[in-house]
């Protein structure tokens, strides 16, 4: 397991954040309404392709550091938690537990960010 420091995890939310806020803006060509629509699916492409997700090695280190462990009760009970082990192995499920953590932790601070600026 590679180890990320809880400053730095913040760090790396932070900045994400406010590239993905940019990217949106961009994509909208500036309407803020557009925009915030955006955010959804713009925080989705970012989290996925984030190193932190893509190498296992990150997930458990993610899932500790992130405000939001439990995220993935949103989406997944503990039947589709247990099917993906099945088809996937327990790799596939701290991948899981990682990006809906990380997605919430980042959404958070993004959509902060829209209603704030």
């Amino acid at each position: 397991m590679q180890n990320i420091t809880q400053s730095e995890y913040n760090k790396e939310i932070q900045s994400l954040a406010q590239e993905i806020w940019r990217e949106a803006l961009e994509q909208a060509n500036n309407d803020r309404e557009d925009a915030y629509d955006l955010i959804y699916d713009v925080t989705h492409e970012y989290v996925d392709g984030h190193q932190w997700i893509i190498y296992s090695a990150y997930n458990q280190s993610v899932t500790e550091c992130s405000y939001n462990p439990n995220a993935y009760q949103d989406i997944y009970d503990d039947t589709g938690l247990g099917q993906l082990v099945a088809e996937g192995g327990v790799s596939q499920l701290y991948r899981i537990l990682a990006i809906c953590a990380m997605h919430a932790d980042v959404s958070e601070v993004v959509y902060g960010l829209a209603e704030g600026e």
